[in-house]
């Protein structure tokens, strides 16, 4: 779930009106996230996870560490990896902003229930 979420990010352009802010996070998120927080991301945008400007972008997520919890769900830490046309073409990665979410199992699907990262609110 957190590696695909990942791949996501890139595809919400945060720097949009929030009509289209609001339809990308709906398109790219919901599969991944339980429904309450993509309300609040749709409602409040700059509080959203996304690609803020061209470049650099997010890439993807690199996870440090999975943590169960005792109520069941799961803290996942990382780091969000972000690219520019210079790591695409020669490797490595921009820059790096640490997150960490919680996970809950919905009904036999992963959610994303909290998210917090440097580049949201």
């Amino acid at each position: 779930v957190v590696t695909n979420f990942g791949k996501q990010l890139k595809m919400v352009p945060l720097a949009a009106n929030s009509a289209v802010i609001s339809q990308a996070i709906a398109q790219y998120y919901a599969a991944y996230v339980a429904p309450e927080l993509l309300t609040q991301w749709q409602s409040k945008p700059s509080s959203a996870p996304g690609k803020p400007t061209s470049s650099p972008w997010p890439d993807h997520i690199e996870i440090s560490s999975v943590a169960k919890n005792t109520d069941g769900t799961y803290t996942v830490t990382g780091d969000v990896a972000e690219m520019t046309s210079v790591e695409v073409a020669h490797g490595g990665v921009a820059g790096t902003d640490p997150i960490s979410m919680k996970l809950e199992n919905r009904k036999g699907t992963w959610l994303i229930t909290s998210y917090q990262g440097s580049a949201a609110e």
